[in-house]
C-alpha cells in the first residue's frame, strides 16, 4: 500500500516520530506541495493525506488507484466530496486532538489583551522599573476573569471545552445562536447577546452561515470595551470591517489566530491596525496535540486496512 503525504510541514517541525506509522505500507512525505505537482505526486496513491492540499475534482478524477483519504485535520472542505464518493473513496477525518491547545492559545492571548504583560517586561526593561519612584507602576487597569462575559458562538468540542475553563476562573458563559440556525434554549441569538459580552471567541466551523457572519455591524454591536478572538476560520470575519472598528477605537482589542488567507498578503489591513495581536494559525499546534494528531492518524489507517470504520466521514 502507496503512503503520500502531501504536506508534512507544519505538522512536523523535526519533533514527531514516524516509525510507527512508516510500518503501515510504503509511505512518501513531502514537506510542502503545490498545486501544480499534487496530481503528479497522488498518481500512483492508494492512501493520501493531505492537511491543506486541495483534492479537487481534477485531482480525484486522475487517481484510480486512491482508496482513502486521511485528512490531517478536523475540517473537511479541502476535499470533494461528490467525486470521491462516486469513485468510492472513503474520507477520515482527526478529531479532537487540539481542543487543549486551542482553549489554552485563547487565554494566552486574552491574558495579553487584558494584562499585557509583554508590554510591562519590555517597559521594566527599559529602565521604568528603576526610575520609578514606587513599587509598582502600571501602565494600564485591567479587570479580574470573574467580572468578565464570554461569549462563545460555537458549541462543539472546543467551544465547551472554553466554556468550562472560563467557568473556572469564575467568568459567566453564554453560547450564541447564529442567524439562520434553529433557536435552542441554552443559547441567545447573536444580535442580542453581542451588546452583553466583554469578550466575543469564534469557534463554529465554517460554511455559508458563518462566513462573514462578523462584519462591521455586529462588530459595533458590541460595547467598546470589549475583546475579539477568533481561532475558528479566518473568512468568519470580514476583516476589512474589523479594521475600520479598531482603528475608530470602538473595540478595546483583537486577537486572530487565523485570516481570510493564509500566508495573508501584505496589504491585509490587519496586519497594520492598532490593537490587533495576530498569530501564524498555531493555536492548534502544541506539541502535544501534533503528536495526538499522528497517532490517530495511524488508527484511522489501521482501521481503514481492517475494513472497519473510524473517525470517517465518507464511506
Amino acid at each position: 500500500m502507496k503512503i503520500v503525504v502531501l504536506d508534512k510541514v507544519p505538522l512536523d517541525q523535526g519533533d514527531i516520530d514516524w516509525q510507527e506509522f512508516q510500518k503501515l505500507g510504503e509511505v512518501v512525505f513531502y514537506d510542502r506541495t503545490a498545486k501544480e505537482d499534487t496530481l503528479a505526486r497522488c498518481l500512483e496513491a492508494d492512501v493520501i493525506c493531505s492537511n491543506k492540499v486541495i483534492l479537487d475534482k481534477e485531482i480525484l478524477e486522475h487517481c484510480p488507484q486512491l482508496k482513502f483519504i486521511q485528512i490531517m485535520a478536523t475540517g473537511t472542505n479541502i476535499v470533494d466530496f461528490e467525486v470521491a464518493a462516486k469513485q468510492n473513496i472513503k474520507i477520515a477525518n482527526i478529531p479532537s486532538y487540539s481542543t487543549s491547545s486551542v482553549v489554552q492559545h485563547v487565554f494566552a492571548v486574552l491574558f495579553q489583551m487584558l494584562r499585557d504583560v509583554a508590554g510591562y517586561s519590555a517597559s521594566v526593561a527599559k529602565g521604568d522599573w528603576v526610575r520609578s519612584p514606587d513599587f509598582a507602576y502600571f501602565l494600564s487597569t485591567y479587570p479580574d476573569l470573574s467580572s468578565l462575559h464570554l461569549g462563545i458562538v460555537g458549541q462543539g468540542e472546543i467551544g465547551l471545552a472554553l466554556a468550562r475553563m472560563a467557568e473556572c476562573f469564575g467568568m459567566k458563559v453564554s453560547f450564541a445562536s447564529i442567524p439562520g440556525r434553529p433557536l435552542s434554549q441554552d443559547k441567545i441569538p447573536l444580535d442580542e447577546l453581542l451588546p452583553q459580552l466583554d469578550i466575543l471567541s469564534m469557534h463554529c466551523a465554517l460554511s455559508d452561515l458563518s462566513e462573514g457572519l462578523i462584519n462591521e455591524t455586529r462588530l459595533r454591536l458590541l460595547p467598546k470595551k470589549a475583546y475579539f478572538i477568533n481561532t475558528s476560520r479566518g473568512p468568519v470575519v470580514v476583516e476589512e470591517d474589523l479594521a475600520k472598528v479598531l482603528h475608530d477605537d470602538h473595540l478595546a482589542g483583537a486577537a486572530l489566530d487565523v485570516l481570510s488567507t493564509e500566508p495573508p498578503q501584505a496589504d491585509n489591513p490587519l496586519l497594520t491596525t492598532p490593537r490587533c495581536l495576530l498569530t501564524p494559525h498555531i493555536a492548534w499546534a502544541s506539541i502535544d496535540a501534533r503528536k495526538r494528531l499522528v497517532e490517530i492518524m495511524q488508527e484511522n489507517l489501521i482501521a481503514f486496512q481492517k475494513n472497519e470504520c473510524k473517525n470517517v466521514v465518507l464511506g
